[in-house]
């Protein structure tokens, strides 16, 4: 298995739990890599600047972050570069 894809689908159980959402390993697993198709393997933010300011290792973000207090789903987790989210996140 991909080092990326096991790491990411590893960290997903962190926000599932905080969501009450129970997942196997391979639903994970298809999670992660249907997402990461999806995003063309990249941050989903910095394709608004061409990736230039992101930097390659993934992480879980929220698209509504969890400070502004609004209701999460597993439809608002994706993945975000650590710069990307910091700007978000600020």
């Amino acid at each position: 298995m991909n080092t990326e894809v096991n790491l990411l689908q590893e960290t997903l159980i962190i926000h599932l739990k905080q969501l009450n959402v129970t997942m196997t390993k391979n639903a994970r697993i298809n999670f992660v890599k249907t997402l990461l198709e999806k995003q063309n393997y990249k941050c989903v933010f910095g394709k608004n600047v061409g990736h230039i300011y992101c930097t390659s290792q993934l992480q879980w973000g929220y698209i509504k972050p969890l400070s502004r207090k609004e209701e999460q789903s597993v439809e608002n987790l994706y993945l975000l570069c650590a710069i990307c989210k910091a700007e978000i996140y600020i």
